[in-house]
C-alpha cells in the first residue's frame, strides 16, 4: 500500500487523523529551526554582579580595596534564540582584575565576562569599575568593658546581677585590646570595640552568652564597614548571679604579737561582700594584712582592706579599716594600782 493510498484510507476513517498529523510534522519542523537553524539574536541581561578578583594578590603588597565592590552591570549577548532564552543574569560571570596593581590610588578597571558556550559578548552598559586601592594597616584597639544588655534575674529577693566580663579563652586570651586591619583611611575612624547588645532574657543563675565585638567611632556611634576586619569579633560573655552577706574583718598579723598582753579592736568590724553563692559559702571573713611588733602597733592606725577571692568584691564602700592596738595591765600592775588607790 502506498502513502497516498494509506492517507486516503484515513481520510475515509476519520478526517480529524489528518489534521493531527499536519499538527505534529509543523512542531517537529519549528523545534527542528529553533534548536539546529535558529537565526541570531541579541538579548541584554540587567544587574549581572562584578566580582574583584586577585584581591588576594594585593593583600601580599599590603594592599586593600575599598570600593567597587557589589557592583552591577547590564550584559548584552549575541548567539541563537535558543540559547540565549535558556541564559538568566545569575549563570552570567562578569569581573574586574585587581591583581596587577602594586600602588595605591584610584583605578579605572576593564569589566570582562567569562566565556559563554554558543554566544559572544557585544557590550555592557558601563565598560569600566572605579576602585580605590589603599594601604592595609592593622591598629589595635581597646575593648569596651562596659556590656550592654537587656533581661535580668528572676531569682528570689536578695539576688541580682552582677558585673558581666569578656571571659578570656585560648582562641582570645587578651580580652582588653583587639586588632582590626583594613585600608588606613578607614581604620583610623575606629575608636574602640565593644560588645554587640545582647538581649539576655531572664535568668536564675549565672550563664554565658556568645556575641560579637562591633566598631566605635570616637563619637560613640557604631562603625561598620566591609572593609575592615576584626581579628577575634566573637567573645564568650559571662553573666554572673549574685548575693550579699555581711562578714567579719579579721586582722593578720606577720609579726610577733602577744595577745596575753596586748589587744585589739578593728573599725568597722563587719562589712558587705558580694559574689556568686560558691564563692560567697567559703568567705566568713575578710583579712588584712599587719607587719610589725606589738610594742609598734600600739594605738590606732588605718589598714587597706584586701579581697584575694576575685569572684567577691566589698559593696559597702568600706576600703580601710582603722586597728586600734592596747596594751593589757599584768595582775601585778593591777593590783599596786589597786593599792595606790586605797
Amino acid at each position: 500500500m502506498t502513502a497516498t493510498e494509506f492517507l486516503n484510507k484515513l481520510k475515509k476513517v476519520s478526517p480529524v487523523v489528518p489534521i493531527l498529523l499536519s499538527v505534529l510534522c509543523a512542531m517537529s519542523l519549528w523545534l527542528y529551526v529553533m534548536s539546529v537553524e535558529s537565526p541570531l539574536d541579541n538579548n541584554t541581561f540587567y544587574g549581572v554582579n562584578v566580582e574583584l578578583r586577585n584581591e588576594t594578590v594585593l593583600q601580599k603588597n599590603s594592599l586593600s580595596v575599598f570600593s567597587g565592590q557589589n557592583t552591577s552591570v547590564n550584559v548584552t549577548l549575541t548567539g541563537k534564540k535558543s540559547l540565549l532564552n535558556r541564559l538568566r543574569a545569575e549563570d552570567l560571570v562578569a569581573y574586574v582584575d585587581v591583581g596587577n596593581i602594586t600602588e595605591a590610588g584610584e583605578y579605572g578597571l576593564d569589566i570582562k565576562l567569562d566565556p559563554v558556550d554558543g554566544v559572544t559578548l557585544s557590550g555592557f552598559s558601563v565598560n569600566k569599575v572605579t576602585v580605590f586601592v589603599e594601604s592595609m594597616v592593622t591598629k589595635y584597639v581597646p575593648i569596651d568593658s562596659e556590656i550592654i544588655y537587656s533581661g535580668g534575674v528572676t531569682r528570689g529577693f536578695g539576688y541580682s546581677m552582677g558585673t558581666p566580663s569578656i571571659l578570656a579563652t585560648s582562641s582570645m586570651p587578651e580580652v582588653t585590646t583587639t586588632a582590626i586591619s583594613g585600608p588606613s583611611s578607614l581604620v583610623n575612624n575606629v575608636d574602640k570595640a565593644r560588645v554587640t547588645p545582647i538581649e539576655l532574657g531572664s535568668i536564675s543563675s549565672s550563664v554565658t552568652y556568645n556575641a560579637v565585638l562591633q566598631m566605635v567611632d570616637a563619637n560613640g556611634q557604631v562603625y561598620a564597614s566591609p572593609y575592615i576586619t576584626i581579628a577575634n569579633p566573637n567573645v564568650t560573655v559571662y553573666f554572673p548571679v549574685v548575693t550579699e552577706k555581711e562578714v567579719d574583718v579579721v586582722p593578720e598579723f606577720t609579726g610577733s604579737f602577744n595577745k596575753d598582753e596586748y589587744s585589739y579592736s578593728v573599725t568597722p568590724a563587719k562589712v558587705k561582700i558580694r559574689g556568686e553563692e560558691a564563692a560567697l559559702s567559703t568567705a566568713d571573713h575578710i583579712t588584712f594584712i599587719v607587719d610589725g611588733k606589738d610594742t609598734d602597733l600600739v594605738g590606732s592606725k588605718q589598714f587597706a582592706l584586701a579581697v584575694d577571692n576575685e569572684k567577691i568584691e566589698i559593696v559597702d564602700g568600706t576600703e580601710q579599716v582603722t586597728l586600734t592596738v592596747k596594751k593589757e595591765e599584768s595582775k601585778s600592775d593591777a593590783r599596786s594600782n589597786d593599792e595606790a588607790k586605797k
